[in-house]
């Protein structure tokens, strides 16, 4: 609700990620930030399947007002689209999260498909696809034209996938390791 957000940060924000909450008062409050910061923060979204599954015209307002959207291939197809092709309603960029086959990129101008560390050892997906937009936009935040930010966010999942729940997160060492290699 509108009294968790402090009234300060929305001012301070480079960027604002938005992801699913269950019941409409946070989606409405998404909207409300994200027409807020319009212009001066850029938004991502990774609606999940909780918000995909209501379709893209129940999220029409907020697609408006996203940069980056955060997607599986099932997500975007449940919003119309088709992780072949930009839709002619895609933000400006469309990362799709792809399991095992890393990632792809979606842009007016074109396709970039970015292949995942085949060799990482599974024990857990949970929370693989939130550390891929922390990879992200840590990256984004640190300097990463949006190739290597992407790079960044397809290891950052990999490395999460190595440990059960949160155990194998990414933490400062791999991210400044990380940063160092694809800056």
């Amino acid at each position: 609700g509108e009294e968790d957000m402090p009234l300060e940060a929305p001012a301070s924000m480079q960027y604002l990620h938005l992801t699913s909450f269950v019941g409409p008062g946070p989606l409405r409050l998404q909207n409300k930030l994200a027409r807020r910061l319009y212009g001066t923060a850029l938004i991502s979204l990774d609606p999940g399947e909780l918000y995909a599954r209501r379709g893209r015209e129940s999220l029409e307002d907020l697609l408006d007002c996203t940069d980056i959207l955060m997607v599986t291939e099932r997500e975007l197809s449940l919003l119309g689209g088709d992780p072949a092709s930009y839709p002619d309603w895609g933000p400006p960029l469309i990362l799709i999260k792809r399991g095992a086959r890393g990632a792809r990129m979606l842009t007016p101008v074109g396709i970039l498909d970015f292949p995942a560390n085949t060799a990482a050892r599974l024990v857990d997906t949970l929370g693989a696809g939130d550390v891929f937009a922390a990879g992200f936009l840590a990256g984004r935040l640190n300097g990463l034209n949006l190739p290597n930010a992407v790079r960044l966010a397809v290891r950052a999942a990999a490395h999460s996938l190595a440990g059960a729940g949160r155990e194998h997160y990414p933490d400062r060492e791999f991210l400044e390791t990380q940063l160092a290699d694809l800056s």
